[in-house]
């Protein structure tokens, strides 16, 4: 018998122990965005909320595709480059 309320992540093997018609569950929250690898069915007849992570990274991403394109257009990965080799030609003198 599961006696959680809340389940955070999920996968496959779970739903057994989960939809069971003793289970306590009433709420699963998603690590994802997509929830289409759940039981929706099963949830929604037992009346358990499902929530996910949609949108939780937009800004984080964003900003990291903005700051790859600066650095790129800076030739950033260049200079790194450059100094990793002048570093390892000074260890091996």
């Amino acid at each position: 018998m599961l006696e959680a309320e809340v389940v955070a992540g999920w996968k496959k093997k779970m739903e057994e122990l989960c939809l069971s018609p003793d289970a306590n569950l009433k709420w699963i929250q998603s690590w994802s965005a997509g929830v289409d690898n759940y039981a929706l069915d099963k949830l929604a007849t037992k009346q358990i909320l499902l929530t996910s992570a949609n949108g939780v990274h937009a800004y984080p991403i964003s900003e990291t595709i903005f700051a790859l394109m600066l650095a790129l257009t800076r030739k950033i990965n260049t200079y790194i480059i450059k100094q990793v080799t002048k570093t390892l030609e000074q260890e091996n003198l």
